[in-house]
């Protein structure tokens, strides 16, 4: 697992996804960089923090969370859409055989909506976190 934090990548001076792993993890980002696809955020950088720590930065996403938004009550047709854009993402990985441990409704649902959706914060080499 890891802790992701909203950070600004000096080098880069972009706002970015930092997130910062135990030690099991290590490998996580190699996998995602793996998995190009329009839907999985990019992974801009990696390496080691000066206590030892690996963590990797990434696109950083933002908006509503899913929870929050089907808690709005959207449509049926609406709700049933973001699921099948989840399950393709998903499905993706997948066949690449990477598999998602950690999906959970705090992802960004605007991210989902949208037709290059992104799922942020991938978690054991998966699609989204």
């Amino acid at each position: 697992m890891g802790v992701v934090y909203a950070a600004r990548a000096r080098g880069l001076n972009r706002r970015v996804a930092l997130k910062v792993l135990d030690g099991a993890l290590a490998g996580e980002a190699e996998l995602i960089a793996r998995l190009e696809h329009p839907a999985i955020v990019p992974i801009y950088e990696a390496g080691v923090l000066p206590d030892g720590r690996p963590f990797y930065a990434m696109k950083l996403v933002t908006g509503v969370r899913l929870d929050h938004y089907l808690e709005s009550s959207p449509p049926l047709a609406e709700r049933l859409r973001v699921v099948r854009r989840v399950g393709e993402v998903l499905a993706f990985a997948h066949a690449r055989g990477t598999l998602h441990r950690d999906l959970k409704p705090q992802y960004d649902a605007r991210s989902c909506r949208r037709s290059h959706r992104r799922l942020p914060d991938a978690k054991n080499g998966g699609a989204c976190t």
